[in-house]
């Protein structure tokens, strides 16, 4: 009992002190919805605005007048010293700065300072500890955007991905590979964002100057060449994703060998986007040179080379061709039997793939068999409520 106690008036301490620490205001908004007078915003470890007590590391004082930012705006850490102050022309849907922002450690020491002009960066320093400058870097600012980046937060990588810009120019000049890095970046954010017209250019100017600097065989380069594939499959552009896809496949013949893993997908992936164009003739020997290849490297026994089987299967049957597809199914099937077990999901697909193909031609008795193996499969293996099922 004496430790309860002595728990809970920790934990009531702590939340006496959150609360002294986190001035009060009236958060009020008008019969319209307009934000007006003094406000107090708690927000979480990502800065999003937040009630939950536990979960508050910031708050901010801000005022308003008909929901427009006025005067000084300063973000606090619970100890109540400044995080962050300056000005803001507008707070949503998202902060326009304007004029000099300040950023502090928790410390009190001066962590950065940057001068805005309606929302454009005009200038930024950085500042050590001891109050001397950091130098900004080229190096400094792209990791920055590779921080958000990895997390997913594509907005906030393009800041600084597009801030790293010039100065990877001033440091390394336009004809650089970081440069290049750098423009191909801020392409994959806007990409990530579906902001594809944004993205192309971008790409474009990325795999020009990778062609320029690195040369065509080298990955640099491949990669590019895929980034505006992605790009243009994304929007259906089929016709100019192809020339891309067939110059990266010819690279990788080149460089990699044709036994290579990137090089049989690049024929996979070249023989799927024939499909969609509704060029079978020229998907079809892709389709069986993976195949072929698979059979080589891995041999007849490997799973991928069931999987390529099942593809080539696939293929023939969406275009009705259901006696060419039928060896390739049973094959699959066959292999993933014996290499994976009957009770694998992989050899319940194949059973349902044949099962399919034999209703599509009104075979309904060779179907039925095939379609019970399936269910009692998945039924044993994944549960009677799941999906498959």
């Amino acid at each position: 009992m004496k430790y309860i106690l002595t728990a809970l008036l920790i934990s009531l301490y702590f939340s006496n002190v959150v609360a002294q620490n986190i001035p009060i205001n009236p958060n009020k908004t008008d019969s319209k919805g307009l934000r007006q007078g003094d406000w107090t915003i708690t927000f979480d470890k990502n800065w999003i605005a937040t009630n939950v007590k536990e979960s508050i590391l910031f708050y901010r004082l801000i005022s308003y007048m008909n929901d427009k930012p006025v005067g000084k705006v300063r973000d606090y850490y619970l100890t109540g010293k400044v995080q962050w102050e300056g000005q803001f022309i507008e707070d949503r849907p998202q902060e326009i700065m304007d004029g000099l922002v300040l950023s502090y450690r928790e410390d009190g020491s001066k962590e950065s300072e940057s001068l805005y002009e309606k929302g454009i960066q005009m200038s930024a320093k950085k500042f050590n500890a001891d109050g001397s400058e950091l130098k900004l870097t080229w190096q400094i600012i792209y990791d920055k955007g590779d921080e958000f980046y990895n997390q997913n937060d594509y907005a906030n990588a393009l800041i600084y991905y597009e801030a790293a810009l010039p100065f990877a120019e001033n440091e390394f000049g336009k004809e650089s590979v970081n440069y290049a890095s750098t423009l191909n970046d801020c392409g994959l954010c806007y990409f990530n964002q579906n902001l594809y017209s944004k993205a192309e250019p971008l790409y474009i100017e990325a795999k020009t100057i990778r062609e320029k600097v690195l040369g065509k065989e080298h990955a640099s380069y491949t990669n590019s060449c895929i980034n505006l594939v992605f790009l243009y499959e994304s929007q259906g552009l089929y016709a100019k994703a192809e020339p891309y896809l067939t110059e990266t496949k010819n690279i990788y013949e080149k460089v990699l060998g044709k036994k290579h893993p990137d090089y049989i997908s690049s024929c996979i992936k070249l023989a799927s986007l024939y499909e969609n164009l509704g060029s079978f003739v020229k998907a079809e020997p892709l389709y069986i040179e993976a195949k072929n290849i698979k059979e080589k490297v891995l041999g007849k026994e490997h799973p991928d080379y069931a999987t390529s089987c099942n593809n080539l299967a696939y293929f023939y049957k969406s275009q009705g061709l259901y006696v060419k597809a039928e060896p390739f199914y049973i094959e699959a099937k066959a292999i993933r039997e014996k290499v994976l077990g009957k009770e694998h999901p992989d050899y319940a697909t194949s059973c349902n793939n044949l099962a399919n193909l034999y209703v599509s031609q009104n075979l309904y008795s060779k179907a039925e068999p095939l379609f019970f193996e399936t269910l009692k499969i998945r039924e044993k293996v994944l549960g009677k409520e799941h999906p498959d099922y």
